[in-house]
Order: structure tokens, then sequence, then C-alpha cells
């Protein structure tokens, strides 16, 4: 998963709060509700591995509705974490055209609704 290493922590911050605001639990993603919230008040960073089971819970429309644009080797590496079928679905193939053509800064995500 090199290519998840170029994701910077506040992208995945922002991605945490999506899939918690989804109603995913601490237990689903395979941590502890004190490791959770050590992760949200953003004294632990969210390692590659916990990131790609975040991944695992948003579709490519989310990701695009993130404003999230990665760089190609980070896609590539997310179509090894999802089903063959993902990656190959019209919304994916939007993701990829969308980070190929725009090159702008990740706007800020919404506030923090649990602090």
């Amino acid at each position: 998963m090199s290519g998840l290493k170029t994701i910077p922590q506040e992208v995945r911050f922002r991605i945490l709060l999506t899939v918690l605001n989804k109603g995913v639990k601490p237990k689903n993603l395979g941590i502890t509700l004190v490791y959770m919230c050590m992760l949200l008040k953003r004294k632990k960073p969210i390692s590659d591995r916990l990131l790609e089971k975040l991944l695992r819970h948003l579709s490519p429309q989310e990701l695009i509705h993130l404003g999230i644009t990665l760089k190609d080797k980070a896609l590539n590496s997310l179509e090894t974490i999802f089903p063959s079928g993902w990656a190959g679905s019209s919304a994916w193939q939007s993701a990829r055209l969308a980070s190929e053509r725009s090159r702008v800064q990740i706007p800020a995500g919404p506030p923090n609704p649990l602090f």
C-alpha cells in the first residue's frame, strides 16, 4: 500500500469523520474507543492500515463528494483494496478522470460534529 503513504493526515482525518458519520463503530474498524478518541483529538496519526479499513466503507461517489483527488500512485493502491467490480465501475473511472483533470487544493471539510 505504498500509494496510501501519499495521502496527508488532513485528508485521512476527513475520511475518518465521513466514515464515523455513516455510523461505523470503532470495533468495526478494529480499534478501541479510547484509540478512536485519540485519533479524533489528533493525538495519534491515522495509519495506512486504518486508512485502508476506512476506505472500504466509502464509495467512489463519496470520495468525489469529499473533493478528494489523489495522485495516480494512490489511486492504483485503492484499486487493490476494493473488489474488482468496484475498480471497474463508472464512478471509479469518474474519480480517476477527476483526479487527472484537477490539481486543485482539497477544500476544507465540514466542522467536526463530535467535539
